[in-house]
């Protein structure tokens, strides 16, 4: 889900299973605030399991199971971005901040998504 020209708030991705995929069970790329991520079994996805990105913000993260993902259980990430060049580039970094992550299990595993060591 992105979000770059203008910001989302109030999203919900709640009580899903996502496994298997080719990227990140959920990947969150601009500006949200109130996002709600919470009660979703994310595991066997080919990076991470959770994986925000350029700004996410006074946002829940709550009670997650992300196990066996091929990278990480989760990521905060902002890109580089060219916001002072002249004229500015379309993308800046932002701050993540005011989050909550609580109550969630985060496991490595020991196999990659495609079940090698």
């Amino acid at each position: 889900m992105g979000s770059r020209e203008v910001p989302s708030h109030d999203v919900f991705i709640n009580r899903n299973l996502l496994y298997n995929g080719s990227y990140n069970g959920v990947q969150i790329n601009g500006r949200f605030t109130n996002l709600h991520i919470e009660q979703n079994v994310l595991y066997s996805n080919g990076l991470s399991g959770i994986s925000l990105t350029q700004r996410v913000s006074s946002s829940f993260i709550a009670n997650n199971l992300a196990f066996n993902n091929s990278r990480n259980g989760l990521v905060l990430f902002n890109y580089d971005g060219n916001c002072l060049d002249s004229p500015p580039g379309p993308i800046c970094p932002y701050d993540q901040r005011d989050n909550v992550i609580e109550n969630n299990t985060f496991w490595a595993g020991t196999t990659d998504a495609g079940g090698s060591r």
